[in-house]
């Protein structure tokens, strides 16, 4: 395992690299090799180890290395060079009007771009056909009762309708954080299955969503596709659920002001202590940006746990995808404090 960290307050990159089996006092030097690597001479090799960085920079400098318990430490004073245009994209919320706007091309003064069902690929929406607007924020509701000091009471009269959120016509789409809505899609039914209001796709069956306030339609991202021309080829982006769950601990970050979170799993819980956020790291050849950093447990003393809120993810396929994201990207398996290991991942909305 070996990955490298961008700590912006130092201006300085931690890189760890476990199992290399070389003492501290082996490492000869290290050289910036191309504006996001570094290369690790060791004096008993011939073969420099190469290290992804997470950002480019323009220098380096080699402050400390150390080796604990066989993982090598080195910590780098690094300038960063400035971020490019295709590095602010990244900022940008996916299949937001805005990253819409930037990603996919623009004919006769309009994008051109497809949703399409992620299973067979039947197209759901066509750009051409419709017009889109971004939702506020998923706490909307939550906010009604700060942006509206004198909203009425439930049995005032009122020609506002303060309780329900939906596209105001057929050609009007909403996109939301993790979901669009759609008032009506010839290719979208409900299924027969149930009766939880599941939305299926009219030719292969997968589930894309559910039945929302009064009938809308909530397409859920990571169950469909989006496509688009690219030059001469035909570029599909998805849409990772990871990216949901993401959303779920930053927006409950801001607005409970907590980060520690327990999360049901089959034996119990899991508990979530998400230490840093907007981390910028690379394990192996993957780059993280804008990253939760979040120490992870099993198991917590009684008196620990109860500082822990519950948080919930109420789509099995997204819990799935998350579980799965935070053993991919373990970057410490074992750390011991006090009483209790924690594993150390990150997760990330890019």
């Amino acid at each position: 395992m070996q990955y490298a960290e961008f700590l912006p307050r130092l201006n300085q990159i931690t890189i760890s690299v476990s199992e290399l089996g070389v003492s501290s006092d082996k490492v000869s030097k290290v050289e910036l090799e191309t504006g996001n690597s570094v290369c690790i001479f060791v004096s008993d090799s011939s073969t420099p180890l190469r290290i992804r960085l997470p950002i480019d920079v323009e220098n380096i400098q080699l402050r400390s290395r150390r080796v604990i318990e066989s993982t090598l430490t080195l910590s780098l004073a690094v300038t960063a060079a400035p971020r490019e245009v295709e590095a602010e994209k990244e900022t940008v919320e996916k299949w937001s009007c805005k990253w819409l706007s930037l990603r996919t091309p623009r004919v006769d003064g309009k994008n051109r771009f497809e949703f399409v069902c992620r299973s067979c690929q039947l197209p759901l929406i066509q750009s051409g056909n419709h017009v889109f607007k971004d939702m506020p924020t998923e706490f909307w509701y939550e906010f009604m009762d700060f942006w509206h000091c004198h909203k009425p009471e439930v049995d005032q009269p009122t020609d506002k309708d303060y309780g329900v959120l939906k596209p105001a016509d057929a050609k009007t789409i909403i996109i939301g954080s993790f979901y669009l809505l759609q008032s009506e899609n010839p290719n979208i039914e409900k299924s027969q299955d149930d009766d939880s209001g599941t939305l299926v796709c009219k030719r292969c069956r997968h589930a894309l969503g559910t039945v929302y306030q009064n009938n809308v339609l909530r397409i859920l991202k990571w169950r469909i596709s989006l496509r688009y021309n690219n030059n001469e080829s035909r570029d599909t982006s998805n849409y990772s659920a990871v990216f949901y769950v993401f959303d779920l601990l930053s927006n409950s970050i801001s607005s409970h002001a907590t980060r520690k979170f327990k999360l049901k799993v089959e034996n119990g819980f899991l508990y979530l202590w998400v230490m840093s956020t907007d981390v910028d790291i690379a394990i192996g050849d993957r780059v993280l940006r804008n990253s939760l950093k979040i120490w992870v447990s099993s198991q917590l003393p009684s008196d620990e746990s109860k500082h822990y809120e519950e948080i919930e993810i109420p789509y099995e396929d997204a819990r799935d995808c998350f579980l799965q994201s935070l053993s991919e990207n373990t970057i410490i398996p074992a750390l011991q404090v006090g009483p209790t290991s924690y594993s150390v991942s990150v997760i990330s909305p890019s």
